[in-house]
C-alpha cells in the first residue's frame, strides 16, 4: 500500500497541472566576496523543476545550473597573475512565493560542485526576485554566492530570464 501511494503521489507531481519545467540563462556584472578582484562577472544556464501549480502562492522544486566565472588578470605586489576560469555545477532545493500571479521571489539553497581542480566547491545560496509574464517567461534579478573552501567566496549580482516549459 505504501508503494502504491508513493507511486500515485509521484505521478501527480509530474502531471502538467502540478509541475513546471523552467530553463534559462543569466549574467552577472558585479562580483564581490573574497574573489572580487580576480573575478568580475559571471554567466550561466539554469534548469528548474518546480512542483505545484504555476499559479500557486507557494512552490518548491529543484535546480541544476552551470555557472562560469571567467578569471581576470590582477597585480599582486606588482606581479601580474592570470586567474583560472571558475566553473560550478550548483544543485539546489528551491522555494518560490508568488504574489498576484506576477511577482515571484525566494531562495535556491544547495551545494555548488566545483568543476575545477584548484577551486573547491561549497555552500550555494541564490536569492531571486522576478516578474512572471503570462506564465511563459520570468525575468529576474538575483544575488548568488558559492562559499568555497580556502576562504574563497564567489558572489554575484545580476539578472536573467527563464522560459517556462510544461
Amino acid at each position: 500500500m505504501k508503494k502504491f501511494l508513493f507511486v500515485l503521489l509521484l505521478s501527480f507531481a509530474f502531471l502538467p497541472g502540478f509541475s513546471q519545467w523552467k530553463v534559462g540563462a543569466n549574467i552577472a556584472g558585479a562580483s564581490g566576496g573574497d574573489t572580487g578582484e580576480a573575478y568580475n562577472f559571471s554567466f550561466g544556464i539554469d534548469a528548474y523543476y518546480m512542483f505545484r501549480n504555476p499559479d500557486a502562492f507557494f512552490k518548491y522544486g529543484f535546480n541544476a545550473s552551470l555557472l562560469f566565472i571567467p578569471g581576470q588578470e590582477a597585480d599582486i605586489l606588482g606581479v601580474p597573475i592570470k586567474y583560472e576560469t571558475a566553473m560550478f555545477l550548483p544543485v539546489s532545493f528551491d522555494i518560490r512565493f508568488t504574489l498576484f500571479k506576477v511577482f515571484t521571489f525566494g531562495p535556491d539553497v544547495g551545494y555548488g560542485l566545483s568543476l575545477n581542480n584548484e577551486i573547491n566547491g561549497g555552500f550555494y545560496l541564490k536569492g531571486i526576485l522576478g516578474i512572471d509574464i503570462a506564465n511563459a517567461v520570468e525575468i529576474h534579478l538575483f544575488l548568488s554566492n558559492v562559499a568555497g573552501g580556502d576562504n574563497n567566496s564567489f558572489t554575484s549580482l545580476g539578472g536573467g530570464f527563464l522560459i517556462h516549459i510544461y
